[in-house]
């Protein structure tokens, strides 16, 4: 299967500074000059050691989408740019695997993996010789929450290569003896994925979250569970789910709009709609932090795994939505936890304690609560050792706020690789689709680099008391409270990672 990424790379139109990189931070300078006046330097800060760095607001313009809504209710977002005669249309429908149902687990990733095998008009070999002709490529991606089709081609070659794409979207046919070569091959993986210590850690921590039971927490599909869906039952869910009002079609590229408008009409936008209302994504229940007292971390969880040389170390805690007013704080203080190589876990268990090539923390709001979790690979002999590091330093990021330069190191990566990242139509494309998904308000991008500015120091300790923090008080640091789960010979291992979460970690 071709598989796109979930949020394609994109462009700026009108940036107002410059980066240029100075010891592996991006560094912003000023452009936007009235001719013949003097240029004022912008106010800055030094730290010993390390290079100087601007502060002043970088302003980021991305141009607006042309923002249409089709006869039948698929939202249509179009970005024009002329510098390249390249074009990339995605068509996203809200069809993942939240949505499968407990008895046909992996449907939503077989439908994905069967679009490109034939459609009504076009077998899956017409379809390879089309792309080889033009020199164009299909792609599909999936999501928890969405399947996406796209298509990349020459702007000149969109006529004939769009309905090609809408009928792999709402009209693919699913032959039984390319779906069967399709799930095969889906099988291997997942048997390859059950012996993956890094997925086996990740189903433990969401099971531990959201339980086991709920879409949300459910385990990776198995080969047995992909054995039993039919064909019959690809065409019953891409029925159900493929619907033009729930539909995101994104246009980035060498169009005009007014005319890619009417060609998505033509070719996509006369899709019936369902009279059954759209599916909504499954609700979410968690225990709140707020709620748990003053009780102990969970016990962690270890699973065996005989054999293994090392353990996989993951630590987890619910977070939130995207829309909290809390995600720009918990987006910096996950950064300084472990969001990058200078991070506190990395320099902590790598470079200081020397037991594990990379330690990490990610950070994950969509529209319903996320996580905030950390992990690492570490030698057997030095798992218990490393999960009271990860304790000391959750304690440690809720009494210990980052020092003021410390902070503006980061907020200036943070928003200078947020620049870097708006170097294609497509990029610009993904994030006016992700303010509409994500109802986000309309200056939410321009604002961004502001945005981050105005998190102080505080807040980070404040957030990480929060959602760390055994009880959950924001203004009272505690013992961390987190889920953690410990992968490998459990014989080894077992004895050493319950006395790290018996022990109160110190920062």
């Amino acid at each position: 299967m071709n598989t796109s990424p979930k949020s394609a790379m994109t462009f700026v139109a009108t940036l107002s500074v410059l980066f240029l990189s100075c010891e592996g931070v991006p560094m912003a300078r000023a452009q936007d000059t009235v001719p013949g006046a003097a240029i004022a330097p912008p106010p800055s800060t030094v730290v010993k050691n390390k290079s100087p760095i601007e502060l002043t607001t970088l302003e980021v313009k991305l141009p607006p989408a042309r923002e249409s809504t089709l006869p039948n209710g698929a939202q249509v977002f179009i970005i024009e740019d002329h510098r390249t005669p390249l074009v990339t249309i995605s068509v996203s429908v809200r069809a993942g695997s939240l949505f499968e149902t407990a008895d046909k687990r992996g449907i939503s990733e077989l439908v994905a993996s069967s679009l490109t095998e034939g459609t009504k008009s076009y077998t899956a070999d017409q379809i390879s010789e089309l792309t080889d002709k033009y020199g164009a490529s299909f792609g599909v991606g999936t999501s928890e929450e969405r399947i996406t089709v796209s298509l990349r081609c020459l702007a000149e070659n969109m006529a004939e290569l769009v309905p090609i794409l809408a009928e792999m979207v709402y009209e693919p046919v699913f032959p039984e003896d390319r779906v069967l070569r399709v799930r095969a091959r889906e099988q291997a993986s997942a048997t390859s994925r059950q012996t993956d210590p890094n997925i086996l850690a990740g189903d433990a921590i969401r099971a531990a979250l959201y339980g086991s039971e709920t879409p949300y927490g459910r385990p990776s599909v198995t080969s047995d569970q992909l054995g039993l869906i039919t064909v019959a039952d690809l065409k019953m869910f891409h029925e159900k789910q493929f619907r033009p009002d729930t539909a995101i079609i994104g246009v980035a590229g060498d169009v005009n709009g007014k005319d890619m408008l009417g060609l998505l009409t033509t070719a996509l936008g006369k899709r019936d709609t369902s009279a059954e209302p759209a599916p909504s994504l499954p609700p979410v229940t968690l225990v709140p932090q707020s709620e748990m007292g003053t009780s102990v971390s969970p016990a962690p969880v270890i699973i065996n795994r005989p054999g293994s040389a090392q353990s996989v170390l993951s630590f987890g805690v619910p977070g939130i939505k995207r829309d909290d007013p809390d995600y720009f704080a918990l987006l910096l203080a996950n950064r300084i936890l472990g969001g990058g190589f200078n991070s506190r876990l990395n320099q902590k268990l790598r470079e200081e304690k020397g037991y594990t090539y990379g330690a990490r923390s990610s950070f994950f709001a969509p529209k319903w609560i996320g996580t905030w979790g950390a992990s690492a690979s570490v030698r057997n002999a030095v798992t218990g050792d490393a999960a009271r590091d990860f304790l000391s330093e959750f304690t440690k990021l809720q009494t210990t706020p980052p020092k003021e330069g410390e902070l503006d190191l980061i907020k200036q990566s943070l928003i200078g690789n947020f620049a870097l990242t708006l170097e294609s139509p497509e990029a610009v494309l993904a994030r006016s689709i992700e303010r509409y998904e994500y109802n986000l308000p309309a200056d939410y991008w321009s604002t961004y680099a502001s945005r981050v500015r105005n998190v102080a120091p505080d807040d980070i300790a404040r957030v990480a008391r929060k959602y760390l923090g055994v009880a959950g008080n924001p203004d009272s640091a505690s013992k961390p409270r987190v889920w953690a789960v410990a992968v490998g010979e459990k014989a080894a291992i077992e004895e050493d990672v319950i006395k790290a979460f018996a022990i109160p970690p110190t920062p």
